[in-house]
Order: structure tokens, then C-alpha cells, then sequence
């Protein structure tokens, strides 16, 4: 029995490398589900072409002395493998996935020779495949390249915090280091300068916000976006000093105190290049250990209550 399969990759169906599948009666399994489970480890989609293509990567399962042959011939790769599996002490319910599993691993080796020697020092013998062949076998054996997965990056961040309890917007920048890793979780840490200024009744409070910040996220990565979210937290010390306006009979003064507070953080990730790294990054806080200052007796201004925040950077991977 001769069925041809077309194997999905990342390319348009015409560019689909192909294979035939030949199975002898003697072969002890339904062929029928070996073609379906050989179709779904290699994201293959059946065909009902039956033309003889020599472009076609041709498969022959057959019997010898009690055995199960399997012999691949690749015209992509320009060779052919053999390989003999012993199905007798299996469970008759398990052959076909058996053997399904078992071309699978054999056509996904001889096309794996196409990223660890994409251009052999000496040519084989045959006609070369075509590019779109050559694309989609490799497409169908390389995963999608994530570059910013289980790779470290570094940003250069620039944004601004404000807060809601009267300080006004600080602008400032810092530094970030983060990673993503595999099932979908990654973290990263900053560390943060800001600026700020707000009118009082006597004059102007300047705010000089320090803070480290750290969060646990969860991701989803494509080929060269990744977007992320999750919790995290932020600590540091906060600078309050007040500048008098003149006439006022005021004296200025400043006071420092640590600050910290949860947050919530959602964010962008990009790779434009293997090495480039773009970040963009929302968060929304509150502080739960403030520091106050007083204007005249009387507390005007303080580092308390709720936060917005935003950072966007440049850097590389590491």
C-alpha cells in the first residue's frame, strides 16, 4: 500500500516536502494509523497525489527474519538510512504508533543534516533539491527561532513614575535584567533613578525617588515578540526636600526615608536582531511604607498611596 504525505512546517503547502510511504502486507500493524500517527509527529497533512515525483522523500517498511525494516530515501538530503525495529514483544495495540514514532525519527534524522551541515564539503551524488524543498524540510526540523528565550537580556530604561498622593511625576532612568524561560515564566530586576518636582503653599518639593524592583512573570513568545505580565515588588528610599519661594518667610528643608510597595507589571519584549533588545513596560503600584513631608506643620506632600509607571528600553542579549 502506497500513500504520499505532505508535511506542514512554517511554509505554504505548494513548498511542503513529500513523502511516500510504501507498507507490505506483512507489515503487522492497521497502515492506515500508521500513516495518521506518522502524519501527526511530523504535522503532516495525507495527499492524495500518487504521482511517481523522484523530489519525493520515498519510505518502505517491509519484513525481514521477523523484523521490521525501515528504509528511507531522501532527495533532499541526497542519501538513504536503514533501520531494523523488533515489534514481537510489543503489544499488538502499540504497533502502529510504534512505527509511526519510528519513521518519524528516521526522516527527521536524515533532514536534521540540514542545520548541523547545511553545505556539505563533499557534494553527494544526485540531483540537487529544489530551494523551496531544501526551506520546508528545514523549517519542518529547526523549531521557530525565539531569540529572546533562555537567552539573558540587559536594557538601558528611561520612563517615569507617578504617584497619586501629590509628588507629581518623576522622571528618570535605570537599568534592567531580565530572562525568559521555558513553560512560559521568567522574571526580571531593575534598578531606578527619578526626579521630581511639585508646587506646595510655600513654594516647590523636589522628589528624589531610589528603588529596586523585582517580578515574577509569565510570557508568550512568537518569533520575535514576546509579551509579559505579572507581580512583583519595589523597595528604595525617597528624598523629599522643599525649596521656599521667596518671600514666603519659609526655610527649606529635606527629609529621606525608605519606601516599598506591590505591584502589578505588564510588558513587551522585541527582537529586531539576535543581539537587539527593545523592552516596554507598564506598572501600576502602592506604596504601603510612605514617607512624608511637611509643609508649615502641615503634611502636604508624601511618597503614599497608589502608582503608574512606565519604562521603555534598548539593550542586548546576553
Amino acid at each position: 500500500m502506497i500513500a504520499l504525505v505532505t508535511l506542514g512546517g512554517r511554509v505554504r503547502a505548494a513548498e511542503h516536502p513529500r513523502v511516500r510511504i510504501e507498507i507490505d502486507e506483512c507489515v503487522p500493524a492497521p497502515h492506515e494509523a500508521v500513516r495518521r500517527i506518522l502524519a501527526i509527529e511530523l504535522g503532516a497533512l495525507l495527499d492524495s497525489d500518487r504521482g511517481d515525483d523522484p523530489a519525493h522523500t520515498r519510505v518502505r517498511l517491509g519484513c525481514v527474519d521477523g523484523l521490521i525494516e525501515i528504509a528511507v530515501d531522501d532527495p533532499i538530503t541526497r542519501k538513504s538510512l536503514r533501520r531494523a525495529i523488533d515489534l514481537r514483544d510489543a503489544p499488538a495495540d502499540g504497533h502502529a504508533r510504534l512505527l509511526g514514532l519510528a519513521v518519524a525519527e528516521l526522516i527527521t534524522a536524515s533532514w536534521s543534516e540540514l542545520v548541523v551541515s547545511p553545505r556539505p564539503k563533499v557534494t553527494p551524488v544526485g540531483p540537487a533539491p529544489s530551494a523551496a524543498s531544501r526551506a520546508s524540510a528545514l523549517a519542518t526540523v529547526q523549531p521557530e527561532e525565539r531569540p529572546f528565550v533562555l537567552r539573558t537580556r540587559i536594557t538601558a530604561m528611561g520612563g517615569g513614575l507617578a504617584l497619586f498622593a501629590g509628588t507629581g511625576m518623576t522622571g528618570g532612568g535605570g537599568v534592567r535584567v531580565g530572562r525568559a524561560h521555558r513553560y512560559h515564566v521568567g522574571w526580571w530586576v531593575d534598578a531606578q533613578a527619578g526626579h521630581g518636582s511639585t508646587g506646595a503653599s510655600l513654594g516647590q518639593i523636589n522628589t528624589d525617588l531610589l528603588h529596586l524592583g523585582a517580578a515574577f512573570v509569565g510570557h508568550h513568545a512568537w518569533s520575535r515578540i514576546g509579551l509579559q505580565g505579572g507581580v512583583g515588588l519595589r523597595v528604595g528610599a525617597a528624598r523629599l526636600g522643599g525649596d521656599p519661594r521667596t518671600g514666603s518667610g519659609a526655610t527649606g528643608g529635606a527629609v529621606w526615608g525608605p519606601w516599598a510597595g506591590p505591584m502589578a507589571t505588564v510588558g513587551l519584549v522585541a527582537a529586531p536582531t539576535r543581539r537587539l533588545a527593545i523592552e516596554l513596560g507598564f506598572e501600576a503600584g502602592y506604596v504601603a511604607a510612605p514617607v512624608a513631608g511637611l509643609v508649615d506643620g502641615r503634611r502636604e506632600v508624601a511618597v503614599q498611596g497608589g502608582w503608574v509607571a512606565f519604562q521603555i528600553g534598548i539593550g542586548a542579549f546576553l
